[in-house]
């Protein structure tokens, strides 16, 4: 019988003008905690697993690649608006 996969999380962290970048990464219990922490401090939450997948091979600290700017810049957008918020420099319309 097959175990389930544990479970995987990574953060990202965007400051609004440098590409995003890779801020915690882990499984099972390190996981938990980095779902706990989002949620304490209200940080939306996305469950994609492709996406996790390829983000998982980065290192901490390490930039998004290229690649994947447009799909990131879009949940990065997602997120504000979810808070009610716009990154400095921008204009709600």
């Amino acid at each position: 019988m097959n175990q389930p996969d544990p479970q995987s999380a990574l953060a990202l962290h965007y400051n609004g003008k440098d590409t995003p970048t890779v801020v915690a990464a882990g499984q099972g219990e390190l996981a938990e905690e980095i779902l706990r922490l989002a949620r304490e401090y209200e940080v939306p939450v996305l469950e994609n697993k492709e996406l996790l997948a390829m983000l998982t091979s980065l290192d901490i600290g390490q930039a998004i690649p290229d690649q994947l700017f447009e799909v990131i810049a879009e949940i990065i957008a997602m997120s504000y608006w979810l808070r009610g918020r716009v990154p400095e420099g921008f204009t709600a319309d």
